[in-house]
C-alpha cells in the first residue's frame, strides 16, 4: 500500500473544513431529494406505461441486451402464462421460432414477420415485431417485442380469398364478366373477363356510363337505359336485358347482362353490381331457329293437307289453311283461334274417337279413311294419317298430330268412275263380240290383200322383166337404123339425088338417137327397180370430167338464147365415183335446165368440196320457170312431168331427174332440189369421197 507523508497534505483550516463539509452535506442531501422526486416521477411514468401496456391487445415485451426478459404485458401471460423475469427467450418453448428476430433486433435491426404459434390457449397467428432499444449514444440496450393477433384477420382472408376463387370459378365456368357500377358518380368498373368476352385484350378497366353508352348498339340503347331505370326506381327486382355491345373492331356481339342494386334505406341506389354473358351463338340459334320456324309455319300453312293438333283434352291446338277449308268453311279466310273441341269440327260418331285411342297408344296411324256428314248434309271423306306427340320434358299425356287428305272429290270421283266402269264394261263387252268379228272381217281383208301385194310385186317384176327385155330388143333395130341412116345422111355409098331424102335421113337419125336414149333411160330405170344396176368407181376428177358435159350442152343450144356458164374451185379433191354415171348426172340436170329456161336465161354448172362430208357438191342453178313444192314430188318421180305449159312444149319422158336421184344414191351421195315457180331451180348432187363400197 502507498504511504503519504504528512508534508504533502495541504493544511486546511478546522472551521473551513466543516463548512465545507456542511455545505457538501447539503449538496447531497439536495442530490438525494432531487433523486427520489425523479425516482417517484419514474416510478409513477412506468406506471402509467404498464397500465397502457397491459390495456392494449397486444403482446408487449422487453428483453436487455442478455436476451432475458424484463417486462411482459398481460396478454403476454394470457397466451403464454406467466413469464419469470430474467428467463430467457429461448425457455419459452412457444417462441423458439422466433429467437432470430431477437438477434436481429440486438443486432439494430427492426424485423417484421407473420407467424403460427401455439399459443396456451389456442392457435394464433401473429404478426411480431422486433425493434432495438438504442441509449443516447446509438448504443444497443435491448429490444422490445409487439405481437398482434391476426388471426381472425387471416381466416377472414382466407375465406375472402376461397370466395374469391369460387366466384372467379363460376364466373369462368357460366363465361360471365364482372361489372360494378356507381349510379351517384357514374364510375364503371368493367372484369377483365368481361372485356375479353366483347373482344378486349386488356386488364380491368375503370371508366363512366357515358363510355359505355357509346359500345352499345344505337338500335339498342335506348330499351337498355329504360332497364336500368326501372330497376334503379325500384320497378323490378332485378336488372336483366339483352343487347350487343361493339368491340374493338366494330363488329357487334349479343350479351346478356344482369343486376342487382344496393340501396341506402330511403331506397336510393347507391352501388350496382352484375355480370355480362356472352350470348351472341344463342341469339344466332335462336334467329335460325325462328327463321326455321317461320319456314315451317309457312309450309304448314301453304300445304294442301289439313293438319290438326289436338291436345289430352281435346281441344284443337293447331290447325292450317287447308283445315280450315276443308272443316271450317264458314270461317273461311278468318284468321283462326285454338280452343274448339275437334267434336265441333268432326261428328263424335266413335270412328276418329277409336283411331286416335290407338295413335294415343302410340301406335302410329297410316292411311285410315273416315267418311261423315256435315251438318249442312254434305259427305266428307278424309284420309287421316295420326301419331302421337309427347309433352315438352315428357311428363303429362301426349297430343296427337292429325295429318288428313280431303278425298272427298277424289271419292266421288272414284263412285262415278266405278259405275262408268260398270257401263264402259258392258259395252266393252258388247264391243268385243263386234271387234272379234271385225277382226275375222280384217283378217279375211288382209289375207285378200297380201295376195293383191304379191300380184302387184309379181306384176312390178314381170314389168321390170318385160321393159329390161324389151329395151334390149328394141335396141338391137334401132342400132341398125341410126347406123344405116347416118350412112345415107353422109352418102357414104353414092349420092341421093334429091336433097329432101338427105333431110329425112338426119331427121330419122336425130329420132333414132332420141329414142335410143328413152329406150336407155327406160333400161338402167328397170335396171335399179331390179337391183341389177353396177357402179364402177374409179378415181375421178368430177371438174374434169363435167366441164365436157358443159361444153356439149352449150354447143346443143346454138343460137337458143340460154347462156351456160361452168366454174370450179380448185380445192376440189378427187373421190371414187363411175365417170360415166357423173356425167349421165351432170348431163341430165344440165338438160332439163336448158329445156325449162326461156331466152334469155342463164344455166350455171359449178363444182366445189363438201366440207360437210370431204367429198364434192356439184351445183346446177337456172333462171327458168321454176316449179311448186307438189311438182318438185312429181318431177322426181319416174315419168312424172310438172304440169306446165313448158313441160308440155319441151316433151320428154320424165326420167331425167329420177335418173340423176338414183346415180346419187347408188354412190352413196344424195341430191337436194330446191325451186320456186317463176324464180329457177337449183340442184345440187352432194357426191361422198369413197364412193359406193369404198
Amino acid at each position: 500500500m502507498a504511504t503519504t507523508h504528512m508534508d504533502e497534505i495541504p493544511f486546511e483550516p478546522a472551521g473551513d473544513r466543516i463548512r465545507r463539509l456542511e455545505a457538501r452535506v447539503h449538496e447531497l442531501e439536495a442530490e438525494r431529494l432531487q433523486m427520489r422526486s425523479a425516482l417517484a416521477l419514474a416510478r409513477a411514468s412506468e406506471g402509467r406505461i404498464r397500465l397502457i401496456a397491459d390495456s392494449i391487445p397486444a403482446l408487449v415485451a422487453y428483453f436487455d441486451g442478455e436476451r432475458r426478459c424484463r417486462y411482459a404485458n398481460r396478454i403476454w401471460q394470457e397466451w403464454f402464462g406467466a413469464l419469470p423475469l430474467d428467463a430467457g427467450i429461448e425457455g419459452i418453448p412457444a417462441l423458439t421460432q422466433v429467437a432470430e428476430g431477437m438477434a436481429a433486433a440486438l443486432k439494430g435491426e427492426a424485423l417484421s414477420f407473420e407467424t403460427d404459434v401455439e399459443c396456451a390457449d389456442t392457435p394464433r397467428r401473429l404478426a411480431l415485431s422486433f425493434v432495438p432499444h438504442r441509449d443516447g449514444a446509438g448504443g444497443i440496450l435491448g429490444a422490445f417485442l409487439l405481437g398482434l393477433d391476426e388471426t381472425e384477420r387471416s381466416r377472414a382472408q382466407a375465406a375472402l380469398l376461397d370466395r374469391e376463387e369460387l366466384l372467379n370459378l363460376a364466373m369462368h365456368g357460366a363465361n360471365d364478366g364482372l361489372w360494378d357500377w356507381n349510379p351517384i358518380t357514374k364510375d364503371l368498373y368493367l372484369s377483365a373477363r368481361l372485356l375479353s368476352i366483347i373482344g378486349f385484350d386488356r386488364d380491368t378497366v375503370r371508366t363512366t356510363t357515358h363510355e359505355w353508352l357509346k359500345l352499345v348498339h344505337p338500335d339498342d340503347r335506348a330499351h337498355y337505359e329504360a332497364r336500368v331505370t326501372e330497376h334503379l326506381k325500384g320497378l323490378t327486382p332485378h336488372f336483366e336485358d339483352t343487347y350487343r355491345v361493339a368491340g374493338p373492331a366494330g363488329s357487334y356481339r349479343w350479351v346478356l347482362a344482369r343486376g342487382l342494386a344496393l340501396r341506402r334505406a330511403d331506397g336510393m341506389a347507391y352501388r350496382m353490381v352484375g355480370s355480362i354473358a356472352d350470348v351472341t351463338e344463342i341469339k344466332r340459334r335462336e334467329t335460325a331457329l325462328a327463321a326455321s320456324e317461320a319456314r315451317f309455319r309457312s309450309l304448314i300453312q301453304a300445304a294442301g293437307t289439313i293438319i290438326l293438333v289436338i291436345g289430352p283434352d281435346g281441344c284443337v291446338q293447331e290447325a292450317n289453311r287447308e283445315a280450315v277449308r276443308a272443316l271450317m268453311p264458314e270461317k273461311e279466310g278468318e284468321t283462326w283461334r285454338p280452343g274448339c273441341a275437334w267434336q265441333d269440327l268432326i261428328p263424335a260418331d266413335g270412328a276418329f274417337a277409336q283411331v286416335m285411342a290407338v295413335a294415343l297408344s302410340g301406335q302410329t296411324i297410316r292411311n285410315a279413311e273416315l267418311v261423315w256428314r256435315t251438318a249442312q248434309g254434305e259427305e266428307r271423306a278424309v284420309l287421316w294419317n295420326m301419331t302421337a306427340l309427347p309433352a315438352p320434358g315428357g311428363d303429362g299425356p301426349p297430343a296427337i298430330i292429325c295429318a288428313g287428305q280431303d278425298i272427298t272429290r277424289r271419292r266421288s270421283a272414284e263412285l262415278a268412275l266405278r259405275g262408268m266402269n260398270d257401263a264402259l264394261e258392258v259395252r266393252v263387252a258388247e264391243r268385243t263380240q263386234a271387234l272379234i268379228a271385225e277382226i275375222k272381217e280384217r283378217e279375211r281383208a288382209e289375207a285378200a290383200l297380201l295376195r293383191a301385194k304379191e300380184m302387184a310385186e309379181s306384176a312390178s317384176r314381170s314389168k321390170s322383166d318385160f321393159l329390161a327385155n324389151m329395151s334390149h330388143e328394141l335396141r338391137t333395130p334401132l342400132n341398125a337404123i341410126i347406123g344405116f341412116s347416118s350412112m345415107m345422111e353422109a352418102e357414104m355409098l353414092g349420092p341421093l339425088g334429091l336433097p329432101k331424102y338427105q333431110e329425112y335421113a338426119g331427121v330419122i337419125v336425130t329420132s333414132g338417137e332420141h329414142l335410143l336414149a328413152v329406150i336407155n333411160d327406160i333400161l338402167d330405170i328397170a335396171k335399179i327397180e331390179a337391183g341389177k344396176f353396177a357402179i364402177n368407181p374409179e378415181p375421178l376428177n368430177v371438174c374434169d370430167a363435167v366441164e365436157g358435159c358443159c361444153v356439149l350442152v352449150r354447143d346443143q343450144t346454138g343460137e337458143g338464147g340460154v347462156e351456160v356458164s361452168f366454174a370450179c374451185d380448185g380445192a376440189t379433191p378427187v373421190i371414187h365415183a363411175d365417170p360415166v354415171r357423173v356425167k349421165q348426172i351432170v348431163l341430165n340436170l344440165l338438160s332439163n335446165a336448158v329445156k325449162f329456161t326461156p331466152a334469155p336465161g342463164e344455166v350455171h354448172l359449178s363444182v366445189g368440196p363438201d366440207p360437210a362430208t370431204g367429198g364434192v357438191v356439184i351445183t346446177v342453178a337456172d333462171t327458168g320457170i321454176g316449179m311448186s313444192t307438189a311438182d318438185l314430188a312429181v318431177a322426181l318421180e319416174p315419168f312424172g312431168q310438172a304440169d306446165n305449159r313448158l313441160a308440155r312444149r319441151a316433151g320428154g319422158t320424165g326420167l331425167g331427174l329420177p335418173l340423176a336421184r338414183a346415180f346419187t344414191e347408188r354412190h352413196g351421195g344424195r341430191l337436194e332440189l330446191e325451186s320456186r315457180e317463176g324464180a329457177g331451180t337449183t340442184v345440187r348432187v352432194h357426191l361422198p369421197p369413197g364412193g359406193p363400197g369404198v
